[in-house]
């Protein structure tokens, strides 16, 4: 083995051990839980980023740290956690995305095409085995309220527009 070969090897094994000493403090913090939960391991960190640009939006979803009351009402920032949809629901960023109906139209629209491209549509280790599908989740944590939440009556014949929309594309 010539020493280039050698030098190569030993700083390979070094990136390697580090790479699992990195790993093994992320995955036992005792801070960062919703981020590890939404990202498992070091290597769903950078698969993310190597599909998206570190964002505002995003950043918010991944550690909870956000416009949403659960986290406003920790500082004092607002009177109560609680959501306007349902006076017993706490507003933190999974109720946002996933139960309230606020975002309806567009938490349909995201389910809709994961489901058509067999991806779990909360799961974003799940959602970047395709990069649309990553983008159309960051597009969802804009929870921008484009139309009230009774403008949407019937969530399956939206789903199947969206998924005819989706599919012309």
């Amino acid at each position: 083995m010539t020493p280039k070969r050698n030098l190569d090897s030993i700083l390979r094994g070094i990136r390697e051990i580090n790479q699992r000493l990195n790993n093994d403090r992320y995955i036992t913090a005792s801070t960062g839980a919703l981020t590890r939960n939404w990202l498992p391991n070091l290597d769903n960190i950078i698969q993310l980023f190597a599909q998206v640009e570190y964002s505002f939006h995003l950043t918010q979803i991944l550690t909870g740290h956000g416009y949403h009351r659960q986290y406003l009402h920790r500082f004092k920032i607002a009177e109560t956690d609680k959501c306007n949809c349902d006076p017993n629901a706490v507003q933190d960023i999974l109720h946002l995305l996933k139960d309230c109906p606020r975002f309806i139209r567009q938490r349909v629209q995201h389910m809709a095409i994961c489901q058509y491209l067999k991806v779990k549509p909360f799961e974003i280790s799940d959602l970047l085995k395709r990069e649309s599908t990553i983008k159309l989740f960051i597009e969802l944590s804009f929870l921008r309220r484009d139309n009230p939440p009774d403008a949407v009556t019937d969530a399956s014949e939206l789903s199947g527009n969206i998924l005819i929309k989706f599919s012309e594309q």
